[in-house]
């Protein structure tokens, strides 16, 4: 059966500075360069964790079984079961954003081997290493057939927003104007009964005089 990937909901999708070098990691050894990091769901249960130079055609992946998580936790003194792991992994690479965070690749021929490390005054902590396969030209055709397809199904998911947004947007804006309008004749209104008042003010002001100027005249 066919493991598929759920890249429309990735745990972790984002773009590190990472140091990369061909060998041992040495001081001075290092150049730094972005990869895309990404760290997927599998349709198996398993976890798909994956770094590209997309530009320059490199991708390499690992998927992480509970079987095999069973291994690295033993080799690396994991602390945390596979359910835990994924969260960890995330806030791991999340903090690779910060200073005292990075995350380093070291690109072999068919292997590559990435390493989450913390420094500190004293030396640099390695927190998790993981060795990925180099994709082979088939499995980079389907890496960038499936990343197409995410992109088309995020620019069709943006174009629906966008949609959304402007139809909410004309609701507002006829909202915004019976408003408007409601207030224009409140005002309208307003303004009639004032010049009504006005007016009767004035009639009974000049009927009072009326009134007034008889007796006067016989006075």
């Amino acid at each position: 059966m066919t493991t598929r990937l759920d890249r429309s909901a990735p745990l972790f999708d984002g773009v590190l500075p990472s140091s990369r070098s061909a060998g041992r990691l040495t001081a001075g050894s290092a150049m730094m360069q972005d990869y895309a990091v990404r760290l997927l769901l599998a349709s198996d249960a398993s976890l798909h964790f994956e770094v590209a130079q997309e530009a320059a055609d490199l991708v390499a992946a690992t998927h992480i079984s509970p079987e095999s998580f069973a291994q690295l936790k033993s080799e690396q003194n994991l602390h945390v079961e596979f359910d835990r792991f994924s969260s960890h992994v995330v806030a791991l690479l999340r903090q690779c954003e910060e200073a005292h965070y990075r995350l380093h690749v070291d690109w072999q021929r068919d292997v590559v081997t990435v390493t989450v490390f913390e420094s500190t005054e004293f030396r640099d902590l390695a927190h998790l290493t993981l060795r990925l396969n180099v994709a082979s030209e088939e499995g980079l055709r389907s890496y960038l057939w499936q990343r197409l397809r995410q992109e088309a199904e995020r620019g069709s998911r943006l174009q629906v927003q966008l949609s959304e947004r402007q139809s909410e947007m004309a609701k507002l804006r006829d909202d915004v104007e019976r408003a408007l309008e409601e207030t224009r004749a409140v005002k309208r209104a307003a303004e009639a009964d004032r010049l009504e008042f006005a007016s009767s003010v004035e009639r009974r002001r000049e009927e009072a005089l009326r009134v007034r100027s008889p007796r006067t005249l016989r006075g």
